[in-house]
């Protein structure tokens, strides 16, 4: 991730199954490296465009959802990930079950990390862009204005110097715009 090299990304496919492979069903930081794994399925699949690589992310997202019993910590990051793929879903297909799906999804992650929790940003930020895709493409001015609240809470929540903080700025570009 640091370099965007496709070779790196490689080898941290084949660390992330190998961690995999330690962390048996039943280990309590399965779900942990089922996340990990998918999202490097997720960035592949930004290379690639392969079907397959979204279509096993999404089954290791919801492994790992599965697996969670309430109140764990991969439980945000697993509703995260499947709301992203139902997003490209939606992106591609126009159905608007998948923009519900991912909606949903979404808010379940935000309401997952309380005021206060380090990862909060990172759900605001993907419900805000949720809220703005739907604007785009069905109108509803009451989206737009609770994208641009929930992104102003994300932007909080980064310090100036937090490594993150451009994706935050990025997507209030893309509400104004």
């Amino acid at each position: 991730q640091m370099f965007g090299n496709l070779e790196d990304l490689g080898q941290a496919i084949h660390l992330y199954e190998e961690s995999l492979a330690l962390r048996v069903s039943g280990h309590p930081e399965r779900p942990k490296s089922l996340v990990g794994l998918a999202n490097a399925l997720m960035a592949k699949y930004s290379w690639s465009g392969s079907m397959h690589d979204l279509d096993h992310a999404n089954a290791l997202f919801q492994e790992a959802l599965d697996l969670c019993p309430p109140g764990h910590h991969s439980k945000p990051a697993s509703l995260g990930g499947l709301a992203r793929i139902t997003q490209l879903k939606y992106e591609k297909s126009g159905d608007d079950r998948f923009l519900v799906e991912a909606l949903s999804c979404c808010y379940e992650a935000l309401s997952l990390c309380p005021s206060g929790n380090y990862e909060r940003y990172i759900y605001l930020n993907d419900q805000a862009n949720l809220l703005a895709l739907k604007y785009q493409y069905q109108g509803h001015v009451k989206d737009i204005n609770q994208a641009a609240e929930l992104n102003a809470e994300a932007i909080d929540m980064c310090t100036p110097d937090h490594s993150m903080r451009y994706t935050c700025l990025t997507t209030a570009g893309n509400i104004l715009w």
